[in-house]
């Protein structure tokens, strides 16, 4: 099986749906259209098992109130990465499928070109980023031939921080040609050293939902198909939720506690809080009512690590 982190992560785990989504999903349909003038990640080559970039993004792209400057595809997939903060990335799924290179002979170029474009002016841009032609490694493992084949593109926009999933052209009629899970999964995800998210199309495709997740009590139901061509699936910023990914500067001692955590504020904070534990599991919640200082009780918490979580922000005690 490929190496897909963050899947792994969510759907080996526990699920548990996050009380307010930080997108808005909408499905729409519109005229799919292969980038032209594109910078080539590939360059022409014929990959299957490979690594391409890293390439600097445009602009910063927000996944989840995360930012990201670089980006990355990796044997199957996009994904991107801080260069501030090793511990973080974000993967992204049109489909989750293990694809290759439709040339299949070993000999002379690619025909299935990764690329990306930047269109539009500063401040308006949009990043394109495309996987063209594909084909499926489950169908070239079972019969050696490349019948099967993809197309789709990611949209990052610099004005809104909005993220779409087009999809083109495809022959993809049965989701076991995708993976040796025999599912289909669409979904975009970050994980960091103490935190996981995703956000999943759910349900069916002729009527799909969209779902968030954290650490943890049932994974998304299976897609029964891909997209149809010309579709996209938009996830446009939740301004609720947004206003909840809001940074948080907190001070926190003693680290390791027994009993207290004792909280300091550079200004006064109306905020929930909450106490995780590395499970993902919600153990102690409460609220910071316009305070600079404050104290949670954890007297009661086993011994263990936790996480404590203000609007964006989070960090790690140990209780004794």
């Amino acid at each position: 099986m490929k190496k897909i982190t963050l899947l792994a992560s969510l759907l080996l785990t526990t699920l548990t749906v996050s009380a307010q989504n930080y997108y808005t999903f909408t499905k729409s349909t519109a005229t799919y259209t292969d980038l032209t003038g594109a910078t080539s990640l590939t360059n022409n080559t014929i990959w299957d098992f490979d690594f391409f970039g890293p390439i600097a993004s445009p602009f910063n792209i927000d996944i989840f109130g995360q930012t990201y400057n670089t980006i990355n595809f990796e044997d199957d997939y996009f994904y991107l990465e801080s260069s501030t903060n090793a511990n973080l990335y974000s993967e992204l799924f049109p489909a989750y499928a293990y694809i290759m290179d439709r040339n299949v002979s070993g000999i002379g170029n690619g025909v299935s070109p990764i690329s990306y474009k930047v269109e539009g002016t500063s401040g308006n841009r949009i990043l394109k980023m495309e996987v063209k032609n594909a084909g499926l490694e489950m169908e070239f493992d079972a019969t050696g031939t490349t019948n099967l084949f993809l197309n789709y593109q990611i949209w990052f926009y610099e004005a809104d921080k909005s993220i779409e999933y087009r999809y083109g052209n495809h022959n993809v009629t049965n989701v076991a040609s995708l993976n040796d899970e025999g599912v289909s999964y669409i979904f975009l995800s970050y994980e960091d050293s103490n935190n996981v998210k995703g956000g999943f199309i759910d349900g069916t495709i002729t009527s799909p939902t969209y779902t968030e997740v954290t650490n943890p009590t049932s994974n998304p139901t299976n897609l029964n198909a891909l997209p149809a061509p010309n579709t996209v699936y938009r996830f446009a910023l939740n301004p609720l939720a947004v206003k909840d990914q809001e940074k948080i500067e907190f001070s926190m001692f003693p680290n390791p506690t027994n009993d207290v955590l004792n909280l300091t504020f550079p200004e006064a904070v109306n905020k929930p809080y909450s106490v995780y534990d590395l499970m993902g599991r919600e153990v102690l919640k409460g609220s910071l009512n316009n305070i600079t200082q404050a104290q949670i009780n954890v007297s009661t918490l086993q011994k263990g690590s936790y996480i404590l979580r203000i609007a964006g922000s989070t960090q790690k005690f140990v209780k004794n």
